[in-house]
């Protein structure tokens, strides 16, 4: 979620449920998340912007500094202040004298925009005018950004030829070639969904075995090696175009998530650890911290697994396990995954902290990989947990 109040119906709705959170009691907040709650993230924004009008730009330009990327400790975890600090210091860096600063930022912002933007009941029918009308949308934030830091219309013209300059002049006919190319390419994915759904499935199910011994199908040509290949270097091209353009659309990259899936189902790793990494990069290349990439690098660890890379898995595996935090089914499929390499010990290690976190929540019900679980502490001589 991020702190465009009055993007669209559907972005102002949502924003609302992240202001409902604010008023979570403070006193339920382990003292260690106190200082993330909306509250203290707000009242650290208010400072920076204090600072800002009273003359203390450096003194400010730290303080939104370290406010972004954070999420508060509210049930919806909302970056909605990291992206309100991202907006102030994109104005602090300009009257710094750093307008490429401030470029960058507003492109992350922007792309960001339209992101969320894809929440909007009309994108799946016109993606490409729902893309097209994030510049207006920002400049409007940004209108009341400047307002409430009592700067002149002279920043706010500077702002708009800033966000002018993010976008070609034709970027609406632009996105509708885009666009158009991109959905055609992705409805030859469409009939092979299912077959993804169930591969995707595998990996994080505890009742599914990872280990899937049955004989290749190389019946539906729509599978074959070539096939995915064409597909996929047309999604990697689009995805690409998406950051020139710029366009904050992964569709083209969930495409060749999709794709890695597909190949892993039809056991060709491979193939499948290079669309699953052309995926990453051109996530990354969007923004940063998107569940996307995590789905990805699952995909990517099972296809390492399955080529004996084992040092390379371990590599990912940790990498996830740092970035993790409190997500269960992320932790029970990295567990899975772990177990399967052979490393039970760790296997065990990465259930008991997924246990952990249910205890601290409070859930008092065994989780549905219990078994899983009290079968390894078995094998290594451990006592069962119930």
């Amino acid at each position: 979620m991020s702190a465009y109040k009055n993007c669209s119906a559907v972005v102002a709705t949502a924003f609302a449920l992240i202001l409902s959170s604010a008023s979570v009691n403070r006193a339920a907040i382990p003292v260690g998340e106190q200082e993330r709650s909306p509250a203290a993230l707000q009242a650290r924004l208010d400072e920076a912007e204090s600072s800002f009008r009273n003359g203390k730009l450096r003194e400010s330009i730290d303080q939104a500094s370290s406010l972004l990327n954070l999420t508060d400790s509210s049930f919806f975890q909302s970056e909605s202040i990291a992206q309100e600090a991202k907006a102030d210091l994109a104005v602090f860096q300009l009257k710094a004298g750093n307008p490429d600063q401030t470029a960058k930022l507003m492109r992350e912002l922007f792309l960001s925009l339209q992101l969320e933007l894809q929440a909007d009941p009309k994108f799946p029918i016109e993606p490409a005018q729902v893309l097209a009308g994030a510049p207006a949308v920002l400049k409007e934030h940004f209108s009341k950004v400047i307002n409430r830091l009592h700067e002149s219309p002279d920043t706010k013209l500077i702002v708009e030829s800033i966000i002018d300059n993010t976008y070609p002049k034709n970027y609406a006919s632009q996105l509708k070639t885009f666009c158009t190319r991109l959905k055609a390419t992705l409805d030859q994915l469409e009939p092979l969904r299912s077959v993804a759904e169930t591969e995707e499935l595998r990996y994080g199910d505890p009742l599914t075995p990872l280990a899937d011994e049955t004989a290749d199908d190389d019946s539906d040509p729509r599978l074959s090696a070539a096939n995915l290949e064409k597909i996929g270097r047309n999604l990697d091209t689009l995805a690409t175009q998406a950051q020139q353009l710029p366009a904050g659309d992964l569709r083209a990259a969930h495409g060749l998530y999709t794709l890695a899936l597909l190949a892993n189902s039809a056991k060709r790793y491979q193939q499948a650890e290079m669309f699953a990494q052309q995926g990453v990069r051109h996530v990354e290349a969007i923004a940063d911290n998107l569940p996307l990439v995590e789905q990805l690098q699952i995909v990517l660890a099972y296809s390492l697994l399955r080529q004996g890379k084992t040092e390379a898995f371990n590599s990912l595996k940790d990498d996830l396990l740092k970035r993790t935090g409190d997500q269960e089914p992320l932790l029970v499929t990295l567990a899975r995954l772990t177990q399967f390499s052979g490393d039970n010990s760790g296997a065990a290690s990465i259930f008991k902290r997924s246990l952990d976190n249910r205890t601290k929540r409070g859930s008092t019900s065994p989780p549905e990989w219990i078994d899983n679980y009290n079968q390894l502490l078995k094998e290594l001589g451990s006592g069962a947990m119930h």
